[in-house]
């Protein structure tokens, strides 16, 4: 729907969400309900998921209905609108005003919650190998009794061997690989092990403690994030938290490793962890434990360990090889919204190489995630309308989906293709520091694009990257994709040139150049973190050294470069 820059001062009219999750208001002339245009062209019930096309239904019509831009429904930006109620009775189309927005709140905008932003992690004088961490999780008193090994090395000498870990924990012992208790000083970033550390020198030690981990937030990000725990489900949504918040480590994104994780959880609960699951069996005291494990190098800030309650959770083998974790009244929106798994996958691989890592699945659940109210104008009224953030997060192998957003209409596809994408691009090949989300962030935020295109027609696909050019090229970047600001990496105009940087190199190269030039980037720095410069460079080299002017447009200058037209 398009967007109305300025209009005169209004009082809007307040459309309710009433209990069948339709949003309406009574008026004089009855009652007005929000409706949605469906791909066939008829009009359907307002409630969840996305729609390109908003009317109210039950009041004059407009004559003129004005023109619609997709771009407000970029990944993790969506509006909810969505069909699964019935209509009281065949809405006529004639009986419909269809509606633009009268102010976009989410469009450009940085912040969303006042909070600081945190610091870059701190360089660390030691690498890891190899993480082995037992959790015992208490969901119902959210407390976790964790003991976490970290094997590495040093880079450099050193006194001490820093770790970082938020203040939850209440006690705490460190020993190391000989059983031996070491002292340690907790800092605000962590943990600091008295031990000397020379170059090359292997180091083991092992941080037990006990504690209540605590949500965190980010200015940037319009949902709770790190460790999220109710009654029934303790869900680890890092994204762009550190794991640190509630597991010892480095919160650098290149200092990756493997892990290991052994989870306990009461009788009624499974646990769910990235990697594979290696080991499930029942314990004496009735508890289950749950032992999952990842030989793929992982940057920390992906590990993701979960448990839920089996009698509200249950998981659904939606294709082969593919689990979900969802609600046990979700089955019927999880199967039909993932119905497309299969092909996805066959989708990118085609196009990116093999699938990297040994084992996918998904959890969908429900996440703490903001709301903000929609304005909307018919040309005579204008209407106000809450609505739901939709976000998501690509912990390596299982991706965690806000269980709002899956509707089962197909809507959210772009955005589950996109969390896929990232088990190559940001997981197996990944950003060496948090300014270069380009290489997290540049095909993955195209991919949802791409798959719109390929189940619509390249015709529509156009379209849209032209109507999202328009959308931010008089936006005044004050930095770069190479060198973005930190506080605005997750702002819908730098998702934007991401997406059009893409979308430009492939018109540059064609799409056979475009798809082996991905492929043979990301076979050089699979299971590596990688930077920007680095990344575009090796792209460079594999087009004989043709890109240079390219990469100098889209990612070293301020301006967005004009569309690209081949």
């Amino acid at each position: 729907m398009k967007s109305l820059e300025s209009q005169k001062a209004f009082s809007p009219l307040r459309l309710l969400r009433r209990a069948d999750g339709t949003y309406g208001r009574k008026s004089e002339q009855g009652e007005e309900v929000l409706v949605s245009k469906k791909p066939d062209g008829s009009w359907d019930l307002y409630q969840n998921g996305s729609s390109e096309i908003l009317g109210i239904w039950r009041d004059t019509p407009q004559v003129e209905p004005p023109s619609r831009n997709r771009f407000l429904q970029m990944l993790g930006f969506k509006k909810p609108v969505t069909k699964t109620a019935e209509a009281p009775s065949k809405i006529d189309p004639g009986q419909v005003r269809e509606l633009f927005f009268v102010d976009n709140d989410i469009q450009g905008r940085e912040v969303y919650r006042q909070v600081a932003l945190p610091e870059p992690p701190k360089s660390k004088p030691w690498r890891a190998k190899h993480y082995e961490v037992a959790l015992n999780i208490d969901p119902e008193r959210n407390e976790v009794f964790s003991r976490s090994r970290i094997t590495g090395y040093g880079t450099a000498a050193s006194s001490s061997i820093p770790v970082d870990l938020g203040g939850f924990a209440t006690s705490m012992t460190v020993v190391d690989q000989n059983g031996q208790q070491r002292e340690f000083q907790r800092t605000a970033d962590g943990v600091l092990v008295n031990r000397q550390l020379s170059p090359n020198d292997e180091f083991t030690v092992e941080l037990s403690y006990q504690g209540r981990p605590q949500a965190v937030s980010h200015p940037g990000v319009p949902a709770d994030l790190g460790w999220l725990a109710n009654d029934s489900s303790v869900v680890t949504f890092n994204g762009a938290a550190p794991s640190s918040s509630w597991l010892p480590g480095d919160d650098d994104p290149s200092n990756k490793a493997t892990y290991e994780f052994h989870i306990l959880v009461p009788q009624n609960h499974f646990a769910v962890a990235n990697g594979r699951l290696v080991e499930e069996r029942r314990l004496p005291n009735g508890q289950r434990m749950f032992r999952y494990r990842t030989g793929f190098p992982m940057a920390s800030y992906l590990a993701s360990v979960n448990t839920f309650d089996e009698r509200k959770f249950t998981r659904t083998l939606v294709a082969p090889d593919f689990e979900v974790v969802h609600p046990k009244h979700m089955e019927q929106q999880v199967r039909s919204e993932f119905k497309n798994h299969t092909r996805m996958m066959g989708f990118l691989e085609h196009r990116l190489g093999p699938y990297p890592f040994d084992v996918y699945g998904a959890i969908v659940t429900d996440l703490p995630v903001d709301s903000y109210k929609t304005r909307f104008t018919d040309g005579e009224n204008t209407y106000e309308a809450d609505s739901k953030f939709e976000v998501a997060f690509e912990a390596q192998t299982r991706p965690i989906f806000q269980a709002d957003s899956i509707t089962g209409t197909g809507e959210f596809e772009p955005t589950i293709i996109h969390e896929l994408t990232h088990q190559w691009w940001g997981n197996a090949v990944t950003m060496a520091n948090q300014q270069d989300v380009w290489v997290n962030e540049g095909f993955p935020s195209y991919s949802g694009w791409v798959w719109l295109e390929e189940i619509n027609s390249p015709e529509m696909f156009e379209g849209e990257m032209k109507a999202m050019h328009e959308s931010v090229k008089g936006h005044r970047f004050s930095d770069t994709m190479a060198n973005p600001n930190r506080d605005k990496l997750f702002s819908q105009e730098n998702y934007a040139r991401m997406t059009l940087s893409m979308h430009a190199l492939r018109r540059t190269l064609g799409d056979e150049i475009f798809y082996k030039t991905l492929r043979e980037s990301f076979e050089e720095h699979k299971y590596k973190s990688v930077d920007v410069q680095t990344l575009a460079h090796t792209m460079n080299w594999l087009n004989g050294g043709t890109l240079s002017g390219f990469f100098q447009r889209w990612l070293h200058e301020r301006e967005l470069p004009a569309y690209p037209t081949r």
